[in-house]
């Protein structure tokens, strides 16, 4: 029997999605846990560094999290934009079969992850930090 999950909060920001890619999650979440709650410009300059698939497909993401929200908000400059969010969900399984013998298979299957970013800008008066918290500014 599996457990429910709890609802995830609805948060407020500029978001992008990339559902389906083709690979491991978890190589993902380890290149994630480092981007997440960096400066656009820092973000974007880590991920260009490293060499993963799942930094380039990051990468992406980002930069059509931070499109978004330079397209709905003209007051926003790159560098006021941070990286909130960042979930890398698992996908559907694909299902597949490996011939074997005696006419018989074995079946691996293929997860495939989602991922989804949000972005939010910073407070013009405090940088965006306030006693080692990140201020979260109302957008609307």
């Amino acid at each position: 029997m599996k457990k429910e999950r709890p609802p995830r909060k609805i948060t407020t920001g500029y978001r992008a999605n990339v559902p389906f890619q083709r690979v491991s999650a978890t190589k993902v979440r380890r290149i994630a846990d480092n981007v997440r709650r960096k400066p656009y410009v820092e973000a974007i300059a880590l991920l260009d560094v490293l060499p993963h698939k799942g930094a380039r497909l990051l990468r992406k993401l980002i930069q059509s999290a931070a499109a978004n929200a330079l397209a709905q908000n003209k007051n926003l400059d790159e560098s006021m934009l941070y990286v909130k969010e960042l979930l890398i969900d698992v996908g559907p399984t694909m299902k597949r079969m490996w011939a074997r013998g005696a006419a018989c298979g074995s079946p691996p299957e293929e997860v495939v992850p989602h991922f989804r970013g949000r972005r939010r800008d910073r407070c013009k008066r405090c940088g965006g930090k306030r006693g080692g918290e990140w201020v979260k500014r109302l957008t609307r």
